[in-house]
């Protein structure tokens, strides 16, 4: 799932835990950052098993066009430079190799969500989203991944983490509510820059509810 605070925006535009660019570095807005995460989204969607085409080249296609179809309107050329070093970084890093190791395994990908609100979203009818990729790890425990682009600052990996703390509590409680899990699935959120891959343990989980609204959007 995209958020805005993904990529490499203007000072005044991203959270403190984002890194800054230096003077003269690529900047670009934050419309188009988010166009650049989508897109990034879009690339990693159509890596399949069994296609032969090279993988930069393949990534590189898929997420061009989506950008290209995007609602980006800043500058163009800077945003299609920001996806491309993003998804050079992907390829050479350790992520690439561990996602093609679960393509076997992986259940579905960019999944249309719906869930009810609790507690803390009483104003809301249902909370909706789109999960990156579900798959089944080496004990076929549910695993709920969300790939994020965000250009942290060095020594704020905690907090960066933290920030989407409530979205993979939100993510976990619909995929255990929709598939009647009595086992939490895992939360994972892949850095696609770093390459590193943490857990999140969500925190106040509540009992599946039975009468509440548990399917997938179609």
């Amino acid at each position: 799932a995209s958020n805005p605070a993904e990529g490499a925006l203007d000072a005044g535009d991203a959270p403190p835990w984002v890194a800054r660019r230096r003077a003269g570095e690529r900047v670009i807005s934050r419309a188009d950052a988010l166009a650049v995460g989508e897109a990034a989204h879009a690339a990693l969607e159509s890596l399949e098993q069994g296609d032969d085409t090279p993988v930069l080249r393949r990534l590189r296609e898929a997420g061009h066009r989506a950008l290209a179809a995007s609602s980006a309107g800043g500058d163009r050329g800077a945003a299609q430079a920001e996806l491309d070093e993003l998804l050079e970084n992907f390829a050479a890093g350790p992520l690439f190799e561990r996602f093609c190791a679960l393509l076997p395994h992986i259940v579905a990908r960019e999944l249309p969500m719906i869930a009810p609100p609790d507690a803390e979203e009483p104003a809301l009818c249902a909370i909706s989203g789109a999960i990156d990729m579900l798959y089944r790890d080496a004990e076929g425990r549910f695993v709920v991944a969300d790939f994020k682009t965000d250009r942290v600052a060095p020594g704020c990996e905690d907090e960066a983490t933290q920030h989407y703390r409530r979205q993979g509590e939100i993510y976990v409680r619909a995929v255990r509510d929709a598939l009647g899990l009595e086992a939490e699935p895992r939360f994972e959120l892949w850095w696609l820059r770093s390459g590193k891959v943490t857990e999140l343990v969500p925190e106040k989980m509540s009992a599946p509810q039975s009468d509440q609204l548990d399917l997938f959007a179609s």
